[in-house]
């Protein structure tokens, strides 16, 4: 049984704790929110949750002096703001992608900040879904000393890719089997040699583009609440752990591989995280240029936030 915790508990956090405690593979759930009264109402209301689906799950506050017992970190803190209304405001420096997942950043990157002070000395795993993912992703990698620092979000769209290809062809097909890399919700592409070969002929740029909207569609709706995220989150948390282990292949942003991007990473024999590499010669040439964009942005982006 693992002990897990989750650094900003609102709509998708909050969200996440409460689907996690559903599973059988958490024994203690700990939770963190800037607001103090906030916090404890969602402690109790997890706490008569698990009561109530008779999980004996401990739920509990974090305690920052004692990371160490809890064998993941989920980082899933965000300010407080609507990013519609961000995005409209379209108060962004010349060359910042104007859409939602990056509209936040310049808030969201001094919380983040504030965390990896907290974090700095964590040795256990942690996972990010704050947007932009692979950018939050690398820059807690570079201020914290563990090395196990994952961005989650690539499998989302290898699922919503799945449900596109349900709806249009009627394929039935797992997610876990669709691996993708690049920038999640943005530029991503089907690792084709990964792929089930009876299905490799649906996947095209029109499915690839539509999964990539999705995720924006629904926030410019309902914000962000998005019920399929959470449960995709959770089972790349389960595949973290090694509690999923019948899939070999999970994609996310791995920092500590040299690359910027979402990439499919797997288990070696000894239960050590390795990097897929074998890329065509197309492919390659898609994420060197993809990842040398993404870095020269990323850097100018830290540089301004100074």
């Amino acid at each position: 049984m693992k002990k897990i915790g989750i650094i900003g508990v609102g709509k998708i956090g909050s969200q996440l704790a409460f689907d996690v405690l559903k599973d059988d593979f958490v024994s203690e759930i700990h939770i963190s929110r800037r607001n103090q009264n906030g916090l404890n109402v969602l402690l109790q209301s997890l706490q008569i949750a698990a009561f109530q689906s008779k999980k004996n799950v401990l739920i509990k506050e974090i305690d920052y002096h004692n990371l160490d017992s809890l064998d993941l970190i989920i980082i899933s803190a965000k300010d407080t703001y609507d990013p519609r209304i961000i995005l409209s405001q379209n108060n962004f420096p010349d060359g910042f992608p104007k859409n939602l997942r990056y509209c936040g950043f310049f808030q969201d990157i001094h919380e983040l900040k504030k965390i990896t002070i907290k974090l700095s000395n964590y040795k256990g795993i942690i996972a990010v879904i704050t947007n932009p993912v692979e950018m939050m992703t690398k820059f807690v990698s570079e201020n914290v000393k563990t090395e196990y620092v994952f961005g989650l979000g690539a499998s989302l769209d290898s699922s919503r890719v799945a449900f596109l290809l349900n709806q249009k062809y009627g394929i039935n097909v797992s997610s876990n089997e669709i691996m993708l890399f690049g920038e999640h919700g943005n530029q991503m592409n089907v690792k084709t040699n990964l792929l089930p070969i009876d299905i490799e002929n649906f996947i095209n740029n029109d499915i690839i583009t539509k999964s990539n909207n999705i995720g924006f569609d629904f926030v410019k709706k309902i914000g962000y609440t998005l019920f399929d995220c959470i449960y995709s989150f959770t089972n790349d948390v389960k595949w973290l752990l090694n509690v999923n282990g019948q899939y070999k292949f999970r994609s996310f942003s791995y920092p500590k591989s040299g690359l910027i991007i979402s990439q499919p990473i797997f288990y070696d024999e000894k239960k050590h995280y390795k990097i897929f590499n074998d890329y065509s010669k197309k492919e390659m040439d898609i994420i060197t240029e993809l990842n040398g964009k993404m870095s020269i942005l990323y850097e100018q982006l830290k540089e301004s936030v100074k």
